[in-house]
């Protein structure tokens, strides 16, 4: 028996549990020569994973490179996106590095307007930096070297 229902119905698997995910319905579709218990189970995965809210550990680290780019935010406008070549990384004491594998890998920093002023596109630059979410990047400094 096929377990494909409409988006307005449910898989028997999610039916059976009396699982509802946020008040929506599912579409669970077992591909052929796999299970249905294990369909819903990626369903349901994904969509707790699309709803997750994430909590960011402080951390720190210090950050050598390059400048390759300065850039307007337009939901910012008082930050500039700083797109740095990372030559190097150290640690900070008392907080866990997230980039201890930045080293030759392109970051977009946020800066306040007032730091990234000081900074030329071609010139070398040291910043501490933390991770401020699954995707951003937030400068506390940035001196040019």
């Amino acid at each position: 028996e096929e377990v494909g229902e409409t988006p307005e119905g449910r898989g028997e698997a999610l039916r059976q549990k009396g699982a509802a995910l946020n008040g929506r319905e599912l579409q669970v579709f077992a591909a052929p020569g796999r299970s249905k218990r294990r369909s819903c189970r990626r369903t349901e995965a994904a969509v707790a994973m699309e709803q997750a809210v994430v909590q960011v550990v402080e951390n720190r680290a210090d950050i050598n490179g390059r400048v390759l780019a300065v850039a307007p935010i337009a939901a910012r406008p008082d930050h500039r996106l700083v797109t740095i070549d990372v030559s190097g990384v150290s640690a900070v004491e008392g907080y866990p590095n997230l980039f201890a594998s930045a080293a030759g890998t392109q970051l977009e920093v946020v800066l306040p307007a007032a730091l990234a002023e000081t900074l030329q596109v071609g010139g070398k630059v040291g910043c501490r930096i933390r991770r401020g979410g699954p995707t951003v990047v937030v400068g506390e400094r940035c001196t040019p070297q």
